[in-house]
């Protein structure tokens, strides 16, 4: 019973976080069924394109050649530096459920006593020439992995704080450390790919320490500007904003609010948000308490059990605010061997003839994942078979 609650709540989730959900609006498509079609099946690569380009971006590309370079502070580890940076200027960490409550013991970073010059020597053993002294961190290093000689990229760190916090565990207690504020730029041949403004803060001791209650982000990375802002509320609903932008026009948007749930099957008790990419629009508004519910006196009746999800979702897919087919889940006639799912989830055309959805939204999950971590935010595990809780 608990995976089958959890796989069809999984499901609805998936659905209502790629399609907009709009209770009012009228149920007739403004596109004909080959339109829809043209449209749907651009989805996947349209978005791909859009979020790859970003996460390809060649600031992020030579970060992560500092990253993976010899750590010029000590023994490096996951809790270096570098990482806890990168951790807070990838888009996914926005909704990454382990940025937002960490556990993990670290000895922290003494920024005033690490002030200085850092060169890169990649021979005859790659090293790092130390020259300490100064206002801030200038980390000289090359940006192109195939040419390890040249150092023609300088990362600086003008500012940074963190916080400890302390975690009471049963076998004692963690002494860890998170960023407050980061201020720093990455400038490769003259031109700054990267500029970073972060502030954060933790809560320091007790039940939820190591828990980030908030997050404001400012980034420049060429040529896109990124703001993030991330609230935890009293009432521990966290609330998530992206913009970017490109040439000052908006290239994705993402808004939302999330309730943790105690409830073990599932992630969250509401969701609700919206997804701009484009020219299309996706809402998201599910209360997924009422589906566990469902699950829990319908499970024995799949019919049953769609139909009735069906009349708590309005859902549908838009392009410039005119509907481009509605979204429902379908009872299967004839469960395969081996299915995963008793139902399927279908584009309604304007016609109302239908086709599957379930191979585009597993497209825009594997498309979404590495932008927004949804396997994080959905807490599932990727295997040979495709995607679990």
């Amino acid at each position: 019973m608990k995976d089958k609650k959890k796989l069809l709540a999984m499901m609805l989730v998936l659905v209502t976080f790629f399609f907009t959900a709009c209770e009012d609006d009228d149920s007739n498509s403004g596109f004909d069924p080959e339109q829809a079609k043209t449209i749907i099946t651009s989805l996947p690569t349209m978005m791909g394109t859009q979020m790859g380009d970003i996460m390809r971006s060649e600031g992020l590309q030579t970060f992560d050649i500092l990253i993976d370079a010899p750590y010029p502070f000590g023994t490096s580890n996951k809790k270096s530096i570098f990482n806890k940076i990168n951790k807070l200027i990838s888009p996914n960490s926005y909704v990454n459920k382990e940025l937002l409550q960490t556990k993990d013991a670290d000895p922290g970073f003494d920024f005033n006593a690490r002030k200085g010059t850092y060169t890169y020597v990649h021979t005859p053993q790659p090293h790092w020439d130390v020259q300490l002294g100064g206002q801030k961190i200038i980390i000289l290093f090359p940006s192109d992995s195939t040419n390890m000689s040249t150092n023609n990229a300088t990362f600086t760190i003008h500012g940074y704080t963190e916080t400890q916090i302390t975690v009471a565990t049963a076998g004692g207690t963690i002494t860890l450390y998170q960023p407050t504020a980061i201020d720093a730029d990455l400038v490769v041949d003259g031109t700054t790919l990267l500029d970073v403004d972060i502030t954060s803060s933790w809560i320091a001791s007790g039940e939820n320490a190591g828990t980030l209650t908030s997050l404001n982000a400012n980034l420049s990375l060429t040529p896109y500007q990124i703001t993030a802002t991330v609230q935890l509320s009293p009432n521990n609903s966290i609330s998530i904003n992206i913009n970017i932008t490109q040439n000052d026009n908006t290239i994705i948007l993402v808004e939302g609010s999330m309730i943790p749930s105690t409830d073990t099957t599932i992630m969250f008790n509401g969701i609700e948000g919206r997804l701009t990419i484009g020219d299309l629009s996706f809402r998201a508004n599910i209360n997924a308490s009422m589906i566990n519910q469902a699950i829990d006196s319908l499970s024995n009746n799949p019919e049953k059990l769609v139909e009735y999800v069906n009349t708590q979702l309005s859902v549908g897919l838009y392009q410039n605010d005119v509907k481009v087919a509605d979204i429902k889940i379908m009872p299967l006639e004839s469960v395969p061997t081996g299915a995963i799912y008793p139902f399927d989830i279908v584009f309604m055309l304007s016609d109302e003839s239908t086709i599957t959805a379930l191979p585009t939204i597993l497209m825009l999950y594997q498309t979404m994942n590495e932008f927004l971590a949804l396997s994080d935010l959905l807490d599932l595990e990727e295997d040979n078979d495709g995607f679990h809780p």
